[in-house]
């Protein structure tokens, strides 16, 4: 079985677990790509998660709720942008919670943490960890700002992905993208959540489960470099559990190297190059692709792509001009 790609060019189905990256600039197509790979996955039956940082995509809608305690210390200090020391508050303050059994499960529980540490400064340093009243007072003020922009999602009852069924589900980002820590926090979570929860199934013949981010240069920028690490060993080692990741993005340059090497299936649309930053990410988009040219990327219309998809064995083949499928969900 193959997902069509456009012009009679697809990519056979068993090969996505082997992900795949949608690049282009705004409006050449990006997102009628996202959609027509979306929807051909659920058709065939598979558990589709988008996470849709624009508002563009229609399915069962998913709320962008997220449990702190289950997100964890190292991403919602992503989240809340904070510096080393302030990030070793927060640490000592899940460990708090944990051992106390305080509710931390929104930004109002965590600034009430801050407080009620700062009222028992001697204890908690004793006993969790050394923390000072200064540190916790700008976790405190971190919290406080991201509550203001995004404190809807942070929460219970959290995402519970073992409640998704076969089918496209959207997660509505367009709140929790406009805040970028907080978008890659979530993204990030949502996918080592699922690397955790989903068994070892080895290669079949269609995706078990498939995640599109769009925006994805939002999950990277500015990352920190422990959590890149992290989504790197996941998308390594997820696809052995059935599982495709689609990142959609403008340029490849936003996609790490480790992850960007293991992205087998790559749908470029087009891009211009005004400035020398943009034709450096024309050149990058270039040699991503095996076969493609600067001179071929920058004559694409709209809804033209550069494709390249896996060949005998998984090996990504050289790139092909096609005109993108409409296809929808």
């Amino acid at each position: 079985m193959d997902l069509t790609l456009g012009d009679g060019v697809g990519v056979p189905m068993r090969w996505l677990n082997r992900h795949a990256l949608i690049t282009g600039a705004t409006g050449t197509g990006k997102t009628v790509t996202l959609r027509s790979i979306a929807g051909q996955l659920a058709r065939a039956g598979s558990t589709v998660l988008v996470m849709d940082a624009k508002g563009d995509i229609s399915g069962r809608k998913v709320a962008p709720v997220f449990d702190l305690f289950t997100l964890g210390p190292d991403l919602i200090c992503r989240a809340l942008e904070l510096s080393e020391a302030q990030s070793g508050a927060v640490f000592v303050l899940y460990a708090m919670a944990e051992k106390e059994g305080q509710r931390l499960a929104s930004l109002a529980d965590l600034r009430a943490l801050c407080t009620l540490a700062a009222g028992r400064l001697d204890w908690v340093s004793a006993t969790h960890g050394l923390v000072g009243k200064a540190t916790l007072a700008a976790v405190q003020r971190a919290a406080l700002r991201l509550q203001h922009d995004a404190g809807a999602a942070f929460g219970r009852p959290g995402l519970d992905l073992g409640q998704l069924g076969p089918g496209l589900n959207v997660m509505p980002c367009q709140t929790l993208a406009r805040n970028p820590a907080a978008y890659g926090a979530a993204a990030a979570h949502v996918l080592t959540n699922l690397y955790n929860r989903a068994p070892e199934v080895g290669d079949i013949a269609r995706p078990k489960w498939a995640v599109v981010i769009d925006e994805a240069h939002l999950v990277f920028s500015d990352c920190p470099p422990p959590v890149v690490r992290r989504l790197e060993s996941v998308v390594r080692l997820i696809r052995s559990k059935g599982v495709a990741l689609i990142f959609a993005t403008q340029s490849p340059a936003d996609i790490p190297p480790g992850i960007s090497g293991q992205l087998a299936t790559r749908v470029q649309h087009g891009l211009r190059a005004v400035t020398p930053g943009q034709l450096r990410d024309v050149r990058a988009a270039a040699e991503s692709l095996p076969g493609g040219t600067i001179e071929a990327i920058q004559g694409l219309g709209i809804g033209d792509a550069l494709v390249s998809v896996p060949g005998a064995g998984g090996v990504p083949g050289l790139c092909q001009r096609i005109r993108s499928a409409r296809v929808f969900p």
